[in-house]
């Protein structure tokens, strides 16, 4: 994946935003998906071959009963988008991921982006996928920005407001 700040506005529409629970994904040259991550993580999954990729954006790791289908919870979505990715052309074996977020925004709370980060990398390596990237921790937000038929994903830590 080429991960330098290669997004150029004159060849792709206006970002698409892939907000909490979403999935997407698509080999169109001029999408781009976008999300605003604190604890949660995204996970931005591509074939270099077919030139297609997809993202999620989930904010915990386990849904709270067996059976769920409820994409936000990233046992749910990450499978979701294999799947999804799989039954559009690419092949599990060539799926290249960026992780990014799982920040621990608050520090009087449990560490959930933390939680959510490792389940996010235990679940891709069990999976097999190469994991080329990862933005996870501290207490930064950050932006993805993520072209899923080139694989350019761009990382971007937000300052947090003056208290």
């Amino acid at each position: 994946m080429t991960f330098a700040p290669s997004l150029s506005p004159r060849t792709v529409r206006s970002p698409t935003l892939v907000g909490v629970g979403g999935v997407a994904w698509s080999g169109d040259p001029a999408v781009v998906y976008s999300t605003l991550l604190g604890s949660c993580i995204a996970v931005c999954l591509w074939d270099p071959v077919a030139g297609k990729g997809g993202m999620n954006h989930f904010l915990l790791a386990e849904a709270p009963s067996e059976g769920s289908t409820d994409t936000r919870y990233g046992a749910v979505s990450l499978p979701l988008l294999r799947q999804n990715l799989c039954a559009v052309g690419c092949q599990k074996a060539r799926l290249k991921a960026v992780v990014a977020g799982g920040s621990d925004l608050l520090s009087n709370m449990r560490a959930i982006g933390t939680e959510n980060a490792r389940f996010a990398l235990d679940w891709l390596a069990q999976d097999g996928i190469v994991v080329e990237r990862e933005d996870i921790g501290s207490a930064r937000a950050r932006r993805v920005r993520f072209s899923p038929s080139s694989g350019v994903c761009e990382i971007i830590h937000v300052q947090s407001p003056p208290r």
